[in-house]
């Protein structure tokens, strides 16, 4: 199909590339592995982008994923998950019908690698969130790493100027104003963002965070005036010892920018504040300082935060909140665990069965999901989705079982729960009534 591909390309300067992370890759319920895109979407865009052609990747997908071929195509165009009339907005994209004005909410490393902690997030049950304020961006605008497209990027078919940046203070906070220039040839819009580094003291704390951004629809050739406004409030951190919110004092500087990265117009505002020690211990407060996350330790983590790392809960004996897997570890509970997880798999072995076409694509793709969901279940949560086909006292029959308490549970399965009727169930017995 590759080859296929590429012979057709032969007759024509440019190539469209639908790719993106499919249902087999990106669903609910479940982390992906890695941030990849499917290997046979790659050496398609790698064989087409050899041929010289003009390449256009038109991306499709609920997150970000790595792009090991952006420097070897013309443009990439990512529709996230649009809807049933994406297919309509591609199109007016592609052809100029209308101007791209998106921008990225999320920051797209270079690689997984590069993603803090991608060592051991989703390695363990437990899981320690241990980058403190250096999520997203923050953390790689202040650690200093490179990336593929900084938070808030996006490109478009016109250009846009910025001037005459005004900050005025006021009763709540500051108001921001500027112009907006649209310099192209084409009508579009621009989203212009406003970010505010704090002074730089031995309180850790990001290179600088977005505090406000407004989206203003520009006809080529015209201004329009964008103003934005911020509360001084917002610009306090919360110290842990002392539980409250501190401004500190000193120099704030007011960015506007097109993206976190590309500042376009900056101020300077002096303001009062109070002073105050920092909270954390000496190695938390340098490792933190300098944002070097793959220092950060458990016990760094309770230096910075004053919060113990909870232990991972034991495995045994079984609880309604156990992990699914963990009823492994018995016999009844292996029968328990292999019964559920055959409904998924009967599910796997009929699309099997069925010929090939989007209906038998779909029933496998819904196995798939299944398995991944009943993987990471409860015995609660399934009590609590699954209606009357896992009432509670099959949950905690279930549970008995699973510890090796045969008459426990066989007298959990005996002994049903009374509950209310469920307005289902009142409008089925009534109409069962009237018949």
């Amino acid at each position: 199909m590759i080859r296929e591909a590429v012979e057709r390309a032969e007759g024509y300067d440019t190539v469209l590339i639908f790719a993106g992370l499919t249902d087999h890759v990106e669903s609910e319920g479940c982390d992906r592995a890695d941030m990849r895109l499917p290997e046979n979407q790659l050496e398609l865009i790698r064989a087409l982008a050899e041929t010289g052609k003009k390449i256009v990747v038109v991306l499709f997908g609920g997150s970000a994923v790595e792009l090991p071929f952006a420097d070897q195509v013309q443009a990439i165009l990512h529709m996230f998950l649009p809807g049933q009339n994406g297919g309509t907005a591609a199109v007016r994209l592609l052809y100029g019908d209308a101007s791209p004005s998106g921008r990225l909410a999320e920051t797209w490393p270079v690689s997984y690698e590069d993603v803090p902690f991608s060592g051991s997030f989703g390695k363990e049950i437990r899981e320690i969130y241990r980058e403190s304020v250096y999520v997203g961006y923050r953390y790689y605008l202040t650690a200093g790493k490179r990336v593929r497209f900084p938070f808030g990027y996006g490109l478009s078919y016109t250009t846009f100027d910025y001037r005459e940046m005004q900050v005025e203070e006021t009763e709540e906070g500051f108001r921001v104003t500027c112009m907006v220039e649209n310099t192209g040839l084409r009508d579009g819009a621009e989203v212009v963002q406003l970010y505010v580094s704090a002074p730089r003291t031995r309180i850790f704390k990001p290179e600088k965070e977005l505090r406000a951004f407004r989206k203003v629809y520009v006809k080529a050739g015209e201004s329009v005036q964008v103003t934005l406004a911020v509360k001084t409030d917002d610009l306090r951190y919360y110290h842990t010892g002392q539980k409250r919110w501190i401004l500190e004092p000193g120099e704030y500087g007011f960015q506007l920018c097109r993206d976190c990265c590309t500042v376009v117009l900056s101020e300077t505002v002096s303001l009062a504040g109070e002073e105050a020690d920092p909270p954390y211990s000496p190695e938390a407060e340098e490792i933190y300082g300098h944002a070097d996350l793959e220092k950060v330790t458990d016990e760094v983590f309770t230096g910075m935060s004053g919060v113990t790392v909870p232990q991972p809960l034991p495995s045994r004996p079984v609880t309604l909140e156990s992990r699914f897997t963990d009823l492994n570890q018995s016999f009844f509970g292996r029968i328990l665990f292999r019964a559920v997880l055959s409904v998924a798999e009967k599910q796997r072995k009929e699309a099997e069965r069925m010929p090939e076409g989007t209906d038998k694509d779909n029933k496998r793709k819904g196995a798939v999901f299944l398995k991944r969901i009943l993987e990471s279940n409860s015995l609660i949560s399934m009590s609590m989705s699954a209606g009357r086909s896992m009432p509670y006292h099959f949950a905690c029959g279930f549970r008995e079982l699973a510890n090796g308490h045969l008459l426990r549970g066989i007298r959990y399965f005996l002994s049903p729960v009374r509950v209310p009727e469920l307005p289902k169930d009142q409008t089925e017995k009534k109409k069962d009534e009237r018949k």
